[in-house]
This record gives C-alpha cells, sequence and structure tokens, in this order.
C-alpha cells in the first residue's frame, strides 16, 4: 500500500478485492485498542488499509455525518499518537452515495519500527482479515532461562514456607 491521494475508485476496488492480509473492513469505529491492533500490524508489516463503513463481506452501509466526524477524530487521535506523521493518510469518501472513512498506513521505516502498543506489545504479522499475531522482543533461550529461574524461585520458596 503506497501513500497516494486515494480515490472513491480506489476504495471501490480494495472492497471488491475483499478482507486480506493488507486490508480491513469495520461498519463502525470499535474499540481504540482494538483499531491500535491494526494500525500496529499495517505500519510493521507492509502496510494496508481500514475502511469504516463497509461490512465484513463488502456491503456499503456508510457512515453518519456524526459518525464521520467521530471516526476522523478517534482515528487522527490514534494515528497520531502511534505512528510517524508520513506513515498515514486519512479521509473520507462517497461510494455509491454513502460515506465512508479510511485510514491508508504505509509501512513505516525500519529506524521507526516497531511500532508498539500502549502494552508494550509490538504486533507484526497480520493472518489474514482481522487478525493480528504478537511478537514479543524475548528470544526462546531467554523465555527458557526466565521460566527455569521463576521454577527454581518457587521450588525455594516452597521449601521455606514448609520449614
Amino acid at each position: 500500500m503506497s501513500m497516494k491521494n486515494i480515490s472513491a475508485d480506489d476504495i471501490r476496488e480494495y472492497i471488491k478485492q475483499g478482507e486480506g492480509p493488507h486490508i480491513e473492513f469495520k461498519t463502525r469505529f470499535t474499540a481504540d485498542n482494538l483499531i491500535a491492533r491494526h494500525l500496529s500490524a499495517f505500519a510493521n508489516s507492509g502496510g494496508g488499509i481500514i475502511i469504516f463503513g463497509v461490512g465484513s463481506h463488502g456491503e456499503i452501509f456508510g457512515l453518519s455525518d456524526e459518525e464521520i466526524k467521530q471516526t476522523m477524530d478517534r482515528l487522527k487521535r490514534l494515528a497520531q499518537s502511534l505512528l510517524p506523521i508520513y506513515a498515514y493518510e486519512l479521509d473520507a469518501v462517497s461510494i455509491d452515495g454513502k460515506p465512508v472513512v479510511y485510514l491508508n498506513i504505509e509501512e513505516v521505516n525500519k529506524t521507526d519500527r516497531p511500532i508498539r502498543l500502549a502494552t508494550g506489545e509490538a504486533l507484526i504479522l497480520r493472518d489474514g482479515a482481522g487478525f493480528s499475531r504478537e511478537v514479543t522482543e524475548i528470544s526462546l533461550p531467554q523465555a527458557v532461562l526466565q521460566s527455569s529461574l521463576l521454577l527454581e524461585r518457587s521450588l525455594a520458596y516452597s521449601a521455606l514456607a514448609s520449614r
């Protein structure tokens, strides 16, 4: 997904393609944390577009004027808090007389990666439509070492407690 001026025809084409690793449809704006997961995943792995006012099977529902305003405001706030300014484009277009809002997200530069959520998670892969897989900074040997240290501490505590 490259940054360009996206037209109503471009959005119509994305809708025809259907949801996938780089395209997400939402009938309405859902919880900020769920949308943030998509932003992080798209920004960290190839980019993508989220289109609001469209059902999961490509049905164009559109948004009311109030929903457009709220969606644009919330998306702008989320995008500004997570992404570099060059990495997204937010706008509304009319498809068959029904207004939809889109947020196009470009993959961020390697120097800006990973894009992390407030929880510290960095999502980098989208497994099809709507699913993101978490990636942590810890390696498998570190994880094994940490779990064995926790087990040792737990056993030591149990031994002390039983005296």
